[in-house]
């Protein structure tokens, strides 16, 4: 099963998924250079992370989140089932690509 391609974790062009290729320390410089996934939560479009943030910060409480947001219970439901469903397709597919083993790369350091 592919990816949904929604959010900003996909080209805008040709609809390949980014990745990140280098994390840099703010405080000393150093560098990790590779090729990492986003984290699951990037697959998510801007509206539905921030569905995600206020639902995590309301302690999941969906009567909280009507207040929040203003809409009813059953609107709350609709887009918590629908965020739920998006991750269980990000899940399955990282479930199905086997892990690679990179036990035998040395990580690098640049100071």
């Amino acid at each position: 099963m592919k990816l949904p391609r929604i959010g900003t974790a996909h080209c805008n062009h040709c609809g390949g998924e980014y990745t990140v290729k280098t994390m840099k320390c703010r405080g000393c410089a150093s560098t990790i250079e590779g090729n990492f996934r986003l984290p699951r939560l990037a697959y998510l479009s801007a509206e539905d992370r921030r569905f995600v943030e206020l639902f995590v910060l309301s302690s999941g409480n969906i009567k909280r989140m009507e207040k929040t947001l203003g809409i009813s219970y059953p609107t709350v439901r609709n887009r918590l089932d629908k965020v739920a469903a998006f991750l269980g397709v990000i899940i399955e597919q990282d479930d199905s690509v086997p892990a690679k083993d990179t036990s035998k790369k040395p990580i690098q350091r640049r100071d």
